[in-house]
């Protein structure tokens, strides 16, 4: 399946699910969930590649803040299963990722639900630690 399939795909099972998905220039999908923008990147190149992602949910506004985002991804990352929690490499904000691979791109549409409740327990867990902080 090339890319353009698996955005069809995966953007036909988004809309299933009552999340207006729409696909940016780069052919990735671009949806809405509880009120937060979600991409899933569709990588022309790996067709068993899986990612959801949480870009840039929380701002970075200060180079004492950028430390604590370092310590409190990490420890988002190490209580979470799959869940990435990014500082950008600018240290500007940070972004959270489910990555997976698949032999069959319809593979993830079984765990999608999964995934996006990890993900947001990934994000949950970094922003408690930044407000305890």
């Amino acid at each position: 399946m090339d890319a353009q399939e698996r955005t069809k795909l995966y953007a036909n099972y988004l809309a299933g699910e009552d999340n207006r998905p729409q696909v940016d220039s780069a052919g990735n999908i671009v949806f809405k969930f509880e009120g937060s923008t979600y991409v899933i990147i569709v990588d022309k190149n790996d067709p068993e590649y899986f990612c959801l992602m949480y870009p840039n949910f929380w701002p970075i506004n200060s180079p004492e803040e950028q430390t604590r985002a370092h310590i409190a991804a990490g420890t988002a990352n190490r209580g979470s299963k799959v869940v990435k929690v990014l500082v950008d490499s600018r240290g500007e904000g940070v972004t959270a990722v489910v990555e997976g691979f698949y032999d069959q791109p319809e593979q993830s549409q079984p765990i999608f639900g999964r995934a996006l409740r990890v993900l947001k327990y990934g994000v949950q867990v970094f922003v408690n630690e930044m407000l305890e902080g």
